[in-house]
This record gives structure tokens, C-alpha cells and sequence, in this order.
């Protein structure tokens, strides 16, 4: 059904593979907080000239519980389905591609915690996390179909300055025609 997937632009996401590293890199930070807060509270007779160690200890563990609450939060983990509107704010955009062999699309990206999925017939394509991004555009692409193939383009657009309040228009193109639109933010 899917030959190939590619995402451009993927600087600061994770794909499906990387997810064993975000859990490595979870208790990882655990670790070094835990490390850092008890070693400096031990071993150390003047806990105000180890205050920024302290701080970098209790950053450290702020950083695991945030990547514990973003890996709870994959719409994918273990067999979990995702319901439309779980209280987040996703941005989505359905279409079908195909005259005799049909496929339904189906691209959400979840703004609140970062998860970007793209299914084609409820098979999931892509999954990603995305953390952070200096791109404006992030582009999707892939091929769908056995006997009628297509090549796939799905581009997000987000401004430079307060975009998680502006829209972020979601552009759809098959074999380099624009099929669907999504002008506004698309948000549930």
C-alpha cells in the first residue's frame, strides 16, 4: 500500500524507530537529576554555593516528567487508537486519493503535545514528535497505492512570530496537483 515515507524538514522530531531513544533520554534525565539533587544534599557542607547544581538537578527532572507526559501522550503507543478531540488541540486534514483504487488519508498533528500522524486506510504511514522547529514548512511525502500509484505531498505552513495563535494552512498535493486544502487552523 505505502512504498516509501520521507519527511523533510524533520529537524527536532523523532520518527516511530526513535521512540526506545526518547525513553533512554527519559531516564537518562531522571537519572542525572537524582543524581546531582542527592549528591549535592549529602556531600555538600554549603548547600547555597551549590545552588545552580541544585537547579541544574531539579531541571534535569522537569525534563524527564515532560518526556514522560509527551510519550504518554503517542497516539500510537501500544495498540492505543486516537479519539478525535481528546482536549488537545489537533490540526487535521482528510482526504481520499485514487479513481479505482481508493485510500483515505488521514494527516493530525497534535499541537498541545507534539505528535504528527499520517494513516492511509488506518494504517499508520508516519509518526512523529516534534519538539522543536525552525522550519515555517513541514512537508510530508510518501507513495500510496499497490496498482494506482500516487505520490503524495502534505505541507504545513506556520508564521514566524505567535504561530500557535495564527492558522497554519495544511496543503494536500497528489503527483504535484494541489487536491486538499485546509486554510484555516483545522483545529478540533
Amino acid at each position: 500500500m505505502v512504498d516509501r515515507r520521507r519527511d523533510a524538514g524533520s529537524a527536532g522530531s523523532l520518527s516511530s524507530d526513535d521512540r526506545p531513544k526518547a525513553v533512554v533520554a527519559c531516564w537518562i534525565a531522571f537519572a542525572v537529576g537524582s543524581l546531582v539533587i542527592v549528591g549535592t544534599l549529602v556531600f555538600s557542607g554549603n548547600r547555597l554555593a551549590l545552588a545552580p547544581l541544585l537547579l541544574f538537578g531539579f531541571l534535569a527532572l522537569l525534563i524527564g516528567v515532560f518526556l514522560v507526559l509527551v510519550l504518554a501522550k503517542d497516539p500510537y503507543r501500544r495498540g492505543a487508537r486516537p479519539r478525535a478531540g481528546e482536549g488537545t488541540k489537533a490540526h487535521y486534514l482528510n482526504f481520499t486519493v485514487g479513481e479505482h483504487e481508493m485510500h483515505r488519508i488521514v494527516y493530525r498533528w497534535d499541537q498541545t503535545w507534539g505528535w504528527l500522524t499520517v494513516t492511509v486506510d488506518d494504517a499508520l504511514v508516519v509518526r512523529r514528535l516534534v519538539t522543536l522547529s525552525v522550519s515555517l514548512v513541514r512537508v510530508v511525502e510518501f507513495d500510496a497505492g499497490e496498482q494506482e500509484k500516487h505520490h503524495v505531498r502534505i505541507e504545513k505552513r506556520r508564521s514566524l512570530f505567535v504561530s500557535f495563535a495564527r492558522p497554519q494552512p495544511i496543503e494536500a498535493f497528489i503527483d504535484g496537483v494541489p487536491l486538499a486544502t485546509r486554510g484555516d487552523s483545522g483545529t478540533v
